[in-house]
Formats: C-alpha cells, structure tokens, sequence
C-alpha cells in the first residue's frame, strides 16, 4: 500500500467570525504566513476610559473583531496575532493557536 500524500493546496488564506449568539469564535491563518489582518478590541474598561462617549452604547460584556482598526482611537484594537484562533463569551477573550489539518 503507497503512503497517503498530502494534496498540495497552495496558498491558503483565512480571516473568519461566526457566532451562535452566546459565543463568537475567529480566526487568523494563512499558510504562508501572511494572513489578512484581525483586529479584536480591548477589555471594555480600556474602551470606556479611551472613548467615554461609549459607556452608554457598549455593554460590560462587549468585545468587538474587526478586519482593520476603526475610528479615532487606534489604541481600542488589538492585532490578533498569525495562526491564532479566539473564542468570546461573557466578555472573555481566549487565544488560541490555529492550526488547520487535513482529515
């Protein structure tokens, strides 16, 4: 029997974020290491002390990801960094490395 071989994908590059209403999960990846770009916002304390105009819009719990900074406050976001996966809920934010593997 012949090994298996690993098809040869190519480039690949990912940036996703899907949600089940309780729960928000993304991630960064590119297998060239060169992944578009995610940005996650800070703990709301940081955002409400950065913008206080927020602290009526934003609830204790919020976490906001986005494809590139928005706004006038570069410092609300965080880079996500290459190969990293991150789960939301209850306002916690995890990282985690992301790694894709073939089946």
């Amino acid at each position: 029997m012949l090994p298996r071989q690993r098809p040869n994908l190519g480039r690949r590059r990912v940036r996703t974020v899907s949600s089940d209403g309780q729960t928000l999960w993304s991630a960064r990846y590119a297998s060239d290491g060169e992944a578009p770009t995610l940005y996650h916002s800070r703990e709301i304390d940081d955002i409400y002390e950065i913008n206080p105009n927020l602290v009526n819009f934003l609830g204790r719990e919020t976490r906001i990801i986005v494809s590139e900074p928005v706004g006038r406050f570069s410092e609300m976001w965080e880079l996500v960094p290459q190969s990293t996966g991150l789960q939301v809920k209850h306002g916690s934010l995890d990282l985690c490395p992301f790694v894709p593997t073939l089946p």
